[in-house]
């Protein structure tokens, strides 16, 4: 068994195919290993798009007050950040195990979800 707060490359989710075709060629490191740069970036694109350009420092403090992104399935939810909480509300974790009849990795359920405090 092993659990994971992004989502494993084998559920072969549309982000998965995106992210392997964005690195292809661009880095030596294989597609999973940029789940977690990507949902940065997901976050950062949104906080940048929300607060418009010119984006000084107050504008784009102002815009993370209130964020919210859609992970596409990276996740088991959207981030969502308010003015005293820039992790999350919620945080979501996923449980995966050998499938040796498979010869794979498969869920074993759903994403749990954690209230975070």
């Amino acid at each position: 068994m092993a659990f994971g707060g992004n989502a494993l490359f084998t559920e072969n989710l549309p982000i998965h195919r995106q992210i392997t075709e964005a690195v292809r060629g661009v880095t030596s490191h294989p597609a999973d290993f940029m789940a977690e740069g990507w949902v940065s970036a997901m976050v950062l694109e949104a906080a940048l798009k929300q607060c418009g350009w010119p984006c000084g420092k107050d504008r784009l403090a102002q815009a993370l007050t209130s964020l919210s992104v859609d992970t596409r399935g990276l996740r088991g939810g959207p981030i969502e950040w308010t003015a005293d909480n820039h992790y999350r509300k919620q945080t979501a974790y996923k449980v995966y195990r050998w499938d040796p009849a498979k010869s794979a990795i498969v869920s074993v359920g759903d994403w749990t979800r954690l209230e975070v405090k």
